[in-house]
């Protein structure tokens, strides 16, 4: 529908205007419309008792414009005909006002889900050029508040309602167990599970609290649960900076699979939390987008086909 001043005339009613006005003649204007000479002239009917006044004269032999007519043609023509094409060209997937398309993604998913993401991306906009920015989550989210990237993977936050509330789109695409990591010289490598309970007096690399939010709040809450807090000595900004330390024997820490598999830093065994489910996971996070609804439903589907199984936001 369109509103026009105080009318809301039905859109396809001028579309049909429109094509009578070209053939002059509504047996082929029916044809072309793949609708019924009937309902065609019912529409016609209609639009001009809407309008007030007739656009057509019309006999057994002859269709005209009416002065009326000729002046709403010459109006309508150009636009409709731009309209019509911009719609065409949007549900054709082309022609789209896509140049570049800017990512901003937390390491781990750099490594695991980018590269299904330009697989994908590649094989349905081949032209597009794609901008890559490694980077924390907080920064991440930043950067589409601002506008400045389309799509973010991010480490899940423990709240995710403020994504939702800043008008922005997410899924979580893969969920992994966090373990307690220990260098392998540290006496606590020879056990396959230990208690969180047990380690109150061990000495902890923690990840940072703003920009390692959700594995900060995680731990610390883990340990609440356990009855005590743990003892940090530092916090790291970067995992990998945390998985180092780790390996250096300077403390434990506790670290997610995904990132764990990904790493090549040696020295490092993961032990599993026992009485714990200790998960995290990656988020996809994007703007509503025509162009970015069909691409991101495509690497939803390939990187997790079983995605309503996982949380959907």
């Amino acid at each position: 529908m369109l509103q026009i001043g105080g009318l809301i005339i039905n859109f396809f009613n001028l579309r049909y205007f429109l094509e009578i006005a070209k053939t002059l003649n509504f047996t082929n204007a029916a044809k072309n419309l793949n609708i019924s000479q009937p309902g065609l002239s019912q529409h016609i009917n209609n639009l001009e008792h809407q309008l007030g006044f007739k656009l057509f004269y019309r006999t057994t032999k002859i269709v005209s414009l009416t002065a009326e007519g000729k002046f709403l043609h010459s109006k309508l023509a150009g636009s409709y005909q731009k309209i019509e094409s911009t719609f065409d060209d949007i549900q054709k997937n082309i022609m789209l006002p896509i140049s570049n398309l800017k990512m901003a993604m937390v390491p781990s998913a750099a490594i695991t889900i980018l590269p299904k993401i330009l697989e994908t991306a590649q094989r349905r906009f081949p032209n597009l050029n794609l901008l890559l920015e490694e980077t924390d989550s907080v920064n991440a989210i930043n950067l589409m508040l601002e506008k400045k990237c389309q799509i973010a993977l991010i480490r899940t936050p423990q709240d995710t309602s403020f994504l939702a509330d800043s008008g922005l789109n997410y899924r979580e695409l893969q969920r992994h167990p966090v373990k307690l990591i220990v260098s392998s010289d540290h006496e606590l490598a020879k056990h396959s599970e230990v208690l969180l309970s047990d380690l109150k007096n061990e000495r902890f690399i923690s990840h940072h609290k703003v920009h390692s939010a959700s594995l900060h709040f995680l731990f610390e809450k883990a340990c609440f649960y356990e009855g005590f807090s743990p003892q940090t000595i530092c916090e790291g900004s970067e995992l990998h900076t945390v998985l180092t330390l780790v390996s250096h024997n300077i403390g434990i820490g506790i670290m997610p699979m995904d990132i764990l598999e990904v790493s090549n830093i040696l020295n490092v065994k993961a032990i599993d939390i026992k009485n714990q489910k200790l998960e995290s996971s990656i988020t996809i996070v994007w703007r509503d987008s025509f162009y970015l609804e069909s691409l991101i439903e495509e690497v939803i589907q390939m990187i997790h086909p079983n995605i309503n199984e996982l949380s959907l936001y």
